[in-house]
């Protein structure tokens, strides 16, 4: 979309919400909440189905469990998975749209994905790091506002419209393989047994610190070889060679950043050493990391 067609759809969402704001805190639906996130605010919860989180007015600061914090500014969007620690703090005002992926949306839209998309879903490798923000396209935009006039505008129905909307917006934020299977692993979650389920949401909280196997009984209560059995048969690897993919997936993230230094890097996915951050990313993506971040800056 060119940069005249933003700002075209960013002159009509912002014309809406100005019109419907102080209807949007009266919409009832299961699936959609908009948040008004107060000056000097901060709300942690812990995420019981994945979120899409829309930033519509201002910016707000979030982490995942104590990670660092990191910015999301109107224009963007935050996906987050089922199971962490989720912390958003506003240092003004600021309104943002909450999507909630419960399992019946996410295979609703596989399997319309299926019957009626003109996409084959042959998933090569299900990418298990469901951690994403990034700025929203033209069409999300002009969804946001065809969702926000459809909600202020019923007294019945809402869930009704705001599921079709959500398939339109998730039809939108996955349009290749490497994001439909960031959708894929948020319906395999729905299945995992607690274990595999409490693991990983503690290493989505920590992969930036050492961690060690020991940490990880305690969180899944089951034995080493158990432990081991659960992750070879739901996720198909080592819990710890699981630690090292999630390292490896969050790094790519980051280094979309072309001003934001390896070590750097290295260091916040929790690597002491560079040198051992370079070996695992460039066995992982067959790129070194400089490598990976000219490609992702172009």
């Amino acid at each position: 979309m060119s940069e005249a067609g933003d700002g075209v759809t960013s002159a009509i969402l912002g014309k809406v919400i100005r019109e419907k704001r102080e209807q949007l805190t009266r919409v009832k639906s299961s699936y959609l909440s908009f948040k008004t996130f107060k000056e000097e605010s901060e709300q942690t919860e812990f995420s019981y189905e994945p979120g899409l989180l829309f930033v519509l007015e201002g910016k707000v600061n979030y982490r995942v469990g104590d990670d660092e914090f990191r910015t999301v500014k109107t224009g963007d969007f935050l996906l987050y998975p089922k199971g962490v620690t989720i912390t958003i703090e506003a240092e003004k005002e600021s309104l943002g749209a909450l999507f909630y992926l419960k399992k019946e949306i996410v295979e609703q839209f596989i399997q319309m994905l299926i019957q009626y998309g003109k996409r084959k879903l042959e998933l090569k490798e299900t990418n298990r790091v469901c951690i994403l923000h990034q700025d929203w396209s033209a069409e999300i935009g002009a969804v946001l506002a065809e969702t926000i006039e459809r909600v202020t505008s019923l007294n019945e129905d809402q869930d009704f419209f705001v599921v079709l909307l959500l398939n339109k917006l998730l039809y939108f934020i996955f349009p290749d393989e490497h994001m439909l299977s960031k959708i894929s692993y948020m319906m395999e979650t729905n299945y995992y047994p607690d274990p595999v389920l409490n693991t990983e949401g503690f290493f989505l909280e920590n992969y930036h610190q050492r961690i060690r196997i020991q940490h990880l009984l305690e969180i899944a209560m089951v034995s080493e070889s158990q432990l081991n059995r659960l992750y070879k048969k739901y996720i198909g690897m080592s819990p710890m060679e699981r630690l090292t993919d999630i390292r490896m997936e969050q790094a790519a993230i980051l280094l979309r950043n072309p001003a934001v230094a390896i070590a750097d890097i290295a260091a916040q996915v929790g690597y002491q050493s560079t040198s051992a951050f370079l070996q695992q990313f460039k066995k992982k993506f067959a790129l070194s990391p400089k490598e990976f971040q000219k490609l992702s800056s172009r």
